[in-house]
């Protein structure tokens, strides 16, 4: 090509203008997850105890009486199951070599995601979908049972069984009321992220006698309900979580709850079978609830959509 006023439309092998960086908005956190505690186990079924003190009671003796043996409770036995997690992914030899934008290790950026992946596979099972523990067999893959399993009926609350439209203060307060009665401090009100809607709508309820916050200037609104006190027990910081059932909201005491790992994730290269190169990352964790009335669960929310 001849030209001559050369202009930039006119140049032939023009170096290309690319970003050397990838932007990836999805969401990482695993709330739940990163709040409870870790405890190591090595048997793929976990057993440990809990116990409740007697109720109190009017206790009088008569001078001289003979002592009466009182009725001893003993613990219950609970008990989770390990649950394999894992994800593989593959490069040929060639992938493995060519130069790529915002790369410099192409095997380690896909072992990073996979490990985000895995991590938010680990929440989903805990409080996503209400699972429930199953042995691991030859043929069956082990389950372990999730937060809403392992939550005692006495301190649940199911709107759902007077076919409620949606979650009240009410609810709330009710659930708090049955964790404080159960000897529970509960210290953390998570919601899936459609019920931060309805929590932010208790400041300017009718009746309760509420400000929202405007700002110095006065222009400004906070429409937010970060911290829920009710008459019973500890303030409940309220925190969202993508990955919570959206029909449930948990009453959270986290000191109470502990992920196990049988085996942490780790990054294995797997026998080569041909011109490529096979990974897999693999852990293997249960989920541990010391005892069953110190986390509140409401469920059964119902939304207008859901009918």
């Amino acid at each position: 090509m001849t030209a001559t006023h050369l202009k930039t439309f006119d140049f032939v092998g023009k170096i290309e203008d690319i970003s050397d960086s990838i932007s990836m908005i999805s969401p990482e956190e695993t709330p739940f997850v990163s709040m409870i505690g870790n405890e190591s186990i090595t048997q793929t079924q976990h057993k440990w105890f809990e116990d409740v003190l007697r109720a109190p009671g009017q206790n009088k003796q008569l001078q001289g009486a003979e002592f009466t043996d009182s009725t001893r409770n003993q613990p219950t036995e609970r008990s989770n199951y390990a649950q394999i997690l894992s994800e593989t992914f593959k490069f040929s030899g060639t992938a493995q070599v060519v130069k790529l934008y915002g790369r410099k290790n192409a095997v380690d950026r896909e072992s990073f995601k996979t490990g985000v992946g895995l991590r938010q596979d680990l929440e989903y099972s805990m409080v996503g979908n209400a699972q429930t523990a199953v042995a691991p067999l030859e043929a069956t893959e082990g389950v372990f049972a999730s937060v809403q399993a392992q939550i005692h009926a006495d301190v649940t609350t199911d709107i759902g069984a007077v076919t409620a439209v949606d979650i009240t203060e009410d609810n709330i307060v009710a659930t708090h009321e049955k964790l404080y009665n159960a000897g529970s401090d509960a210290n953390t009100l998570m919601i899936p992220p459609r019920i931060a809607k309805v929590i932010a709508g208790f400041a300017s309820t009718e009746g309760k006698n509420r400000e929202r916050n405007l700002g110095a200037d006065g222009k400004s609104i906070t429409n937010v309900i970060t911290v829920y006190e009710s008459p019973f027990g500890n303030a409940l910081k309220v925190k969202k979580n993508r990955w919570l059932r959206a029909r449930d909201v948990l009453l959270i005491d986290a000191s109470k709850w502990k992920q196990l790992t049988l085996r942490p994730f780790s990054r294995e290269k797997l026998a080569k079978t041909g011109d490529s190169d096979r990974w897999a990352v693999v852990g293997e964790f249960s989920l541990k609830h010391v005892n069953q009335k110190a986390t509140g669960l409401i469920t059964g929310i119902l939304f207008d959509t859901d009918a």
